[in-house]
């Protein structure tokens, strides 16, 4: 498959499931596995990390005003009642901090440990039936946090714990030294706008699907496709 081709595949990969909780590095691996790209090789870990950071910006993009108005109602809130504690960039950087500790002392381990695709099939059908528990329960008990102003300091860091597993599990290696050719300056650009755009139509969509519906369907699909990664993926992909 021409590899331009392959990079337009991995973007539309990867813009539609970066915020979607079925983990886009899973998702971004199997298919390179697909097309029969190396996941050991140094470029492609690098071009998965730059084609997430499009679709990144696609959503600071999408909430710029919001996140304009959190800065400028810092540290009081909009409602007067927060501090520099607990008020929603506060908070962020709090579950930031409390998901990159956790994950840069493991990165060592999850980079020898956990780039197998049978580790990511175990990852994805686990994180499902965690994701299914969560989500009934918090159906069940009508969890009251809507909007990130209603946060709590303990909320906040269980959110960062939380998101360590993703940052951990399926674990991506990091990049050694690349040496870009124009080929592959070319590959990895249309790989960033393909996940941009995409993200873009993606985000507020997902958002309305989670309010209307939880993510009972993702768990599923988690499952499924965690399973049959463990029934057939080594015999087909590899792993």
């Amino acid at each position: 498959m021409n590899v331009y081709i392959q990079s337009i595949l991995l973007g539309i990969v990867e813009g539609l499931t970066e915020f979607l909780p079925v983990s886009s590095t899973a998702h971004l691996r199997i298919t390179e596995a697909l097309m029969k790209i190396p996941l050991d090789d140094a470029y492609w870990k690098m071009y998965t990390i730059v084609i997430q950071l499009g679709a990144i910006l696609a959503l600071l993009l999408l909430f710029l005003t919001r996140i304009v108005e959190f800065m400028r109602s810092f540290p009081k809130g909009e409602g007067g009642d927060r501090n520099w504690l607990n008020h929603p960039i506060s908070l962020t950087l709090i579950a930031f901090a409390f998901t990159s500790a956790p994950a840069l002392l493991l990165h060592k381990w999850s980079e020898k440990n956990l780039g197998s695709l049978n580790t990511i099939a175990w990852a994805l059908l686990i994180g499902g039936i965690v994701m299914w528990i969560v989500d009934a329960r918090s159906t069940r008990y009508e969890a009251n946090t809507t909007y990130v102003e209603e946060m709590s300091l303990p909320q906040a860091i269980w959110i960062g714990l939380c998101q360590t597993l993703s940052a951990v599990f399926p674990g991506g290696g990091g990049a050694a030294h690349v040496v870009m050719t124009t080929d592959n300056w070319i590959v990895l650009a249309i790989g960033f706008v393909v996940s941009f755009i995409v993200a873009m139509g993606v985000v507020e969509w997902f958002l309305y699907w989670v309010r209307k519906h939880g993510f009972t369907v993702f768990a599923i699909y988690r499952i499924l496709l965690g399973a049959a990664l463990l029934i057939c993926g080594a015999k087909y992909i590899g792993g």
